[in-house]
């Protein structure tokens, strides 16, 4: 699967919008559009850090190497997860003109800059890095 920066949404399809908050920009809210089926794949993906990152804490003395380490811990430290996994984040399934709804309704509440498809643009520019460490996680704690 791939991730692409950005997708064409069709009026009446339901996707699934994830809000982030972005560590450099703490007042900022990020609002990210996903088809079903890719966050449902991405939710997968995470599940297995989140799994390693918890037996890790469980026994700091696992002996791993450094390079499975940094594995585990790259969702975990990413600038959108803040210390969780996708799991974590707060997501919800609507149709698209219901997110625009959800969307101006933050605006309008905060008074504040909401970031559009961030935190998609940063899973697209990282999803090889996210495979490739969920590969080397399921090789190194099987």
């Amino acid at each position: 699967m791939d991730i692409p920066n950005e997708i064409a949404y069709v009026k009446n399809k339901e996707y699934i919008y994830v809000l982030t908050n972005y560590d450099n920009n703490n007042n900022k809210i990020d609002t990210s559009i996903f088809e079903i089926e890719e966050w449902t794949h991405l939710t997968k993906l995470s599940k297995l850090f989140e799994d390693s990152v918890f037996k890790l804490n469980r026994d700091p003395y696992i002996n791993i190497n450094q390079k499975l380490k940094s594995c585990v811990y790259y969702l975990y430290y990413s600038p959108y997860c803040h210390y969780t996994g996708f799991n974590n984040l707060q997501y919800e399934t609507l149709k698209i003109t219901d997110i625009y709804e959800v969307v101006f309704n933050l605006v309008k509440e905060r008074k504040e800059t909401i970031t559009i498809n961030e935190f998609r643009k940063w899973v697209s520019e990282n999803y090889k890095n996210i495979q490739m460490y969920y590969n080397d996680l399921l090789l190194g704690f099987s």
